[in-house]
């Protein structure tokens, strides 16, 4: 279920650059990986759209004319399929945790989650997620937890907030999206909106574990976003979820 990919920075100066003798060398941008995950099956998705996503975001970033452009920068570095249920996504993180320790310090990653809402219409970008596991069907290992902590070091409830600005991300891929004529999603694909509530099943579970888990690796830049994208009714949807999914490394 699992598979890495590597991909090697590409030379950022072209052969007709010119600069000065005496003029100091501009520092290379920091290298940026992401690791994607997706959920396999549950009760009511036997066909997890996340799970879509990261199995074919790689091969549908191969088809856009903005690849190479976007590989100079940046690259996935691993997708993930996790199981929907507690007890996978800690020991699936752990291991996660132990890989990331061996990236080098000038590369930073953004663990990017993808999720289901099976009621929801638009693109969610959430904001935080809530130490409090209060699930409302078992989850695939029969865990039906009601509202008990996620991370025991914290107060039942508590938000943790992504580091990142979610607000200016969510405004880039509007404009981004707006701008991009060939992906531009059709009117009934849904909207990107900012979002506060990742509900409190597994997708809370995972981003809460996520956040709290990698806090400790701020010094070496390890970041968390969550995404919740709506069913796939149709193939403009599924089209519009991939195209989100790949201008969100663009944006970030």
């Amino acid at each position: 279920m699992t598979s890495e990919h590597r991909t090697e920075p590409n030379d950022r100066h072209s052969s007709g650059e010119r600069r000065s003798a005496n003029a100091p060398a501009r520092p290379d941008p920091r290298r940026l990986e992401f690791v994607i995950t997706g959920f396999g099956p549950f009760r009511n998705a036997a066909e997890n759209p996340s799970m879509i996503l990261a199995n074919e975001i790689e091969s549908y970033l191969q088809t856009q004319a903005h690849v190479d452009e976007l590989h100079s920068s940046c690259a996935i570095r691993e997708t993930l399929v996790l199981e929907t249920s507690a007890a996978a996504v800690r020991d699936e993180l752990r291991a996660l945790q132990e890989r990331l320790a061996a990236v080098d310090v000038d590369t930073d990653v953004c663990i990017l989650h993808l999720g289901v809402n099976l009621r929801g219409k638009d693109f969610q970008v959430e904001s935080c997620a809530y130490n409090d596991a209060d699930f409302r069907i078992p989850d695939e290992r029969g865990f039906q937890p009601k509202h008990q902590v996620i991370v025991e070091c914290l107060p039942l409830g508590a938000t943790l907030e992504s580091s990142l600005n979610v607000d200016g991300l969510v405004e880039n891929l509007n404009a981004t999206a707006k701008g991009d004529k060939t992906d531009l999603p059709c009117p009934d694909a849904g909207k990107i909106v900012a979002s506060t509530d990742p509900g409190r099943f597994v997708c809370n579970y995972t981003y809460c574990w996520s956040l709290n888990s990698f806090a400790s690796d701020m010094a070496s830049c390890r970041q968390c976003l969550f995404l919740h994208v709506p069913p796939f009714e149709n193939c403009f949807q599924k089209r519009a979820a991939q195209s989100f999914s790949s201008n969100s490394q663009r944006a970030l």
